[in-house]
């Protein structure tokens, strides 16, 4: 990760999931999930697979169970947006040469969003 995002990635990490699951709970404006996914794929790109192997170790929080509780009874826009930012969540950093590892610090999280 950049070292400027390194310090905060657990902080910034903590924001997105939880507006998420506030938005989930009807306790915050479904509206403010857009900017949790673009933080989710900000992180998840910024980061060069930094936030994804972290969420795994249990260092910081996953995004992906807190994305699929919100997702029921969202508009088309902001249910875009939610499966727009799973999207970049499991797919920012991964290529050919890793693709074993990549799918062993996304593929435990898998089942929040595919129960």
């Amino acid at each position: 990760a950049p070292k400027e995002l390194r310090p905060h990635l657990a902080t910034a990490a903590s924001v997105a999931a939880e507006t998420l699951r506030r938005v989930a709970s009807g306790q915050e404006d479904p509206r403010c999930a857009l900017e949790a996914c673009r933080l989710v794929g900000a992180l998840a790109s910024a980061s060069h697979e930094a936030y994804q192997r972290k969420a795994a170790s249990g260092e910081v929080e996953t995004p992906l169970a807190a994305l699929a509780a919100a997702l029921p009874r969202q508009g088309a826009r902001i249910s875009g947006a939610l499966c727009a930012a799973v999207s970049i969540y499991v797919a920012a950093g991964g290529d050919a040469a890793d693709a074993e590892d990549h799918l062993d610090w996304v593929e435990p999280h898998l089942p929040a969003l595919v129960p």
